[in-house]
């Protein structure tokens, strides 16, 4: 007569473990299958750099700005106010329910810059960038110090008035200058706690510039992301459309310090809302 043997209590130990393992990777087969996995994370609240609508907006400010957010859009970055004041820009943000973190402007604005820091507070803004540096502006190394200078001074009245100072960079930044790079030098020249970075993807992957390699050796310094795209020719194109790896970098948030991703596309073909929805869908759809 044969006795059929008992389970061992290692027996029941690894039926148990085997049973935990198997409904743990169906959960994770079923998230990848069923939707977003349960370790994914996307962005939740994207912006705009409304510079990207400023066909529209120049025929039609508030309506356009009242479009962003109908498509979807939590966040608005401003290039100019289309003569709007700041109470009407803040009452333009509330009846919208947008939130407009940043705004752009030019270097000289920054050289007596107390005045438009109190407007930008009086708006809602956290941070003041610097937007684009004309071609005359770049020509020496000798003007990036001098820019340095008024940047540095710009920040500390920023800081002094509860607004921080941004810097947005182009190509140019990343190309030597007599023997030296730019956006270096900026970032060497001006301490963090005065200036941060808004770091546009596209600029840098036209360069060939790795930003992770620029968040390892400034931690932090990156809250802002202009999150633009680039097509196979090197062009512009809708994000989620070309060839950046945008959940490589975003996947380094906590390093680099990101806290706001703004969609632009400095040339758009078609339909102007029809490219900005197609932009906020792809990226929501990132994972990372």
């Amino acid at each position: 007569m044969t006795t059929a043997r008992r389970p061992s209590r290692t027996d029941d130990s690894m039926q148990v473990d085997r049973r935990e393992l198997l409904a743990g990777a169906a959960m994770l087969i079923g998230g990848a299958l069923g939707g977003r996995a349960a370790w994914a994370k996307s962005v939740d609240e994207v912006g705009i750099q409304l510079y990207t609508l400023r066909g529209p907006m120049s025929e039609d400010f508030e309506g356009t700005v009242e479009r962003v957010a109908e498509i979807g859009y939590s966040k608005v970055e401003f290039a100019g106010y289309g003569g709007l004041t700041p109470a009407q820009i803040s009452q333009l943000l509330k009846d919208t329910g947008l939130s407009a973190p940043a705004t752009h402007v030019q270097i000289a604005a920054l050289e007596e810059p107390q005045e438009l820091i109190d407007d930008c507070l009086a708006m809602g803004h956290d941070f003041l960038v610097m937007a684009y540096l004309l071609p005359n502006q770049r020509k020496t190394f000798d003007q990036y110090q001098r820019h340095a200078e008024v940047l540095n001074r710009a920040g500390e009245l920023c800081n002094a008035s509860g607004l921080k100072l941004g810097y947005h960079n182009h190509d140019f930044e990343f190309i030597e200058l007599e023997g030296r790079l730019p956006m270096d030098y900026l970032l060497t020249q001006i301490a963090p706690e005065t200036m941060v970075m808004e770091l546009d993807l596209y600029w840098a992957a036209k360069v060939g510039v790795d930003p992770l390699t620029y968040f390892e050796r400034w931690p932090g310094r990156f809250p802002m992301l202009h999150v633009k795209d680039m097509d196979s020719t090197g062009g512009f194109t809708e994000v989620g459309s070309g060839v950046i790896d945008f959940a490589r970098i975003f996947a380094q948030a906590e390093t680099a310090g990101i806290e706001h991703h703004f969609v632009e596309q400095d040339v758009i073909q078609g339909d102007p809302f029809d490219s900005v929805a197609k932009s906020f869908r792809q990226l929501r759809a990132i994972e990372f």
